[in-house]
């Protein structure tokens, strides 16, 4: 499992030996390319249901000065008492 999947991911990370795709919240630097990792390994991307609102209507939360992680959807959800 790898968890989160900011835009500069730690080196020696291999994604494809991922599976499942841990989104602790979203911000840029946790989410970023967590749409590329997802189509290069097929993972299973989690997102807690408290982001939901901020993937779906306040992107501009994510990131400012016009940089996006491109549209992402969560495989499954997540709440803070059930994870």
């Amino acid at each position: 499992m790898l968890f989160d999947a900011g835009m500069h991911t730690e080196p020696g990370v291999r994604p494809y030996e991922h599976k499942k795709i841990l989104l602790t919240h979203a911000h840029g630097d946790h989410i970023g390319a967590a749409r590329t990792m997802k189509e290069l390994t097929g993972a299973q991307l989690y997102l807690g249901e408290r982001d939901l609102f901020i993937i779906h209507e306040r992107r501009d939360l994510i990131y400012s000065d016009g940089y996006t992680c491109g549209e992402i959807e969560p495989d499954k959800v997540y709440s803070d008492d059930a994870p």
